[in-house]
């Protein structure tokens, strides 16, 4: 009988063990992002069970103080081929949306690019989002 008794046990903590091993291995993976806003975000993302091995669609969102601004990034855009949406109506925002894996690098690379070209109209990068799992 103890026999028995110490094997269900043993397979409760192994089971308890296993379903531990997806939040030990998330916080791993927090630890090694950067402390900033996109570090918190995929951290988040991560935490909340999504599979940033996988490609995303992310939307880059960026703010501009007047419709011409916006206009005129959103031409800027145009010529990059990339997915743009721009507001009809205050506030004047873009979103650019983009395939990508969900990498600190990549994002914060792309929100630089947008940055650069939004700079130029008095706008600026205002966050991303996208789904946890598609």
């Amino acid at each position: 009988m103890r026999i028995l008794e110490a094997l269900r046990l043993g397979m409760g903590a192994i089971l308890l063990t296993i379903g531990l091993i997806p939040n030990v291995m998330a916080q791993r993976y927090c630890d090694d992002l950067p402390s900033d806003a996109n570090g918190d975000a995929l951290c988040r993302l991560v935490m909340g069970g999504a599979d940033l091995g996988q490609p995303k669609s992310i939307t880059f969102y960026v703010a501009f103080p007047s419709q011409n601004a916006l206009l005129q990034f959103g031409a800027a855009m145009e010529q990059k081929n990339y997915q743009t949406s721009l507001s009809e109506h205050e506030p004047w925002e873009a979103s650019i949306t983009r395939v990508m894996l969900p990498e600190h690098a990549a994002i914060t690379a792309f929100e630089a690019e947008l940055d650069a070209v939004a700079t130029k109209h008095g706008g600026i990068t205002d966050g991303w989002i996208t789904a946890r799992d598609e």
